[in-house]
C-alpha cells in the first residue's frame, strides 16, 4: 500500500509492571500488537518492556531500570505508551518529564485509587470477589471452602479489598488466602 509506506508507523511503547512470564504479559504480547496493527493504519513500531519491580525491588534497580530506558530510546519519541498496571504507571508518571513530556498515555490498573497523569486514559479494573463467590454458591450449594490466590503485586493491598469483599461469606464458609506468596510456595501450597 503506497499511502500506508508513506505514512510514518506509530512508535509504541508498552510497560509491563511484571515479568515477561506473568499471565498478564503473555496474553497482552500476544493480543496488543494485532489491535494496534489492525487499528492503525500507518502501521506499528512496537516496543515492550517489563519492569518485574516483584522480583527486583531493590530502588537500584529501579535506577538502573531507568537508566536503561534512557539509553536504550534515547532521541526516540513515541505516539503513545501503554502501562498495564500501576508499577509501570508509577514509572510513566515518575519519568513523565524527561522520557515522554507530551506523550499520550494509555493504562490498565486494578488499584482504582492510582493517580491519574496527564494526557491520558485508562480502565480501572474492579475485583468483585463477592460477586464471584456468590455466584459459586448457587453453582454448588455444597461448596464449604474457598481458596483466594492472588500474586505478590500489590499483596496487601488487594488482600484488605479481598478480606472486606469476603467477610459476610465467614464462618459458613472456610476462606483460605493465598496471596503474596513466592510462586514456589504457592505451587507446594496449592498442591496440598
Amino acid at each position: 500500500n503506497p499511502a500506508r509506506a508513506q505514512a510514518r508507523q506509530k512508535r509504541v511503547l508498552l510497560l509491563h509492571s511484571t515479568s515477561r512470564e506473568a499471565q498478564v504479559a503473555v496474553v497482552a504480547e500476544r493480543e496488543v500488537p494485532p489491535l494496534l496493527e489492525s487499528g492503525i493504519s500507518a502501521g506499528v513500531d512496537y516496543y515492550s518492556e517489563y519492569i518485574d519491580r516483584v522480583r527486583f525491588p531493590n530502588p537500584t534497580y529501579r535506577a538502573g531500570f531507568h537508566d536503561f530506558v534512557q539509553v536504550k530510546y534515547q532521541g526516540r519519541r513515541f505516539d503513545i505508551v501503554i502501562a498495564m498496571d500501576e508499577v509501570a504507571l508509577d514509572f510513566v508518571a515518575t519519568n513523565r518529564a524527561e522520557f515522554f513530556p507530551e506523550t499520550p498515555i494509555v493504562y490498565f490498573t486494578a488499584f482504582p485509587e492510582t493517580q491519574r497523569v496527564a494526557n491520558s486514559t485508562g480502565i480501572l479494573s474492579h475485583v468483585d470477589m463477592r460477586g464471584t463467590v456468590e455466584l459459586a454458591t448457587m453453582l454448588q450449594p455444597d461448596l464449604q471452602h474457598v481458596f483466594v490466590v492472588s500474586g505478590t503485586q500489590g499483596a496487601a493491598q488487594l488482600l484488605e479489598a479481598m478480606r472486606t469483599q469476603l467477610q459476610s461469606f465467614e464462618p459458613r464458609l472456610s476462606i483460605t488466602y493465598l496471596t503474596g506468596l513466592p510462586t514456589s510456595e504457592l505451587e507446594s501450597r496449592l498442591a496440598t
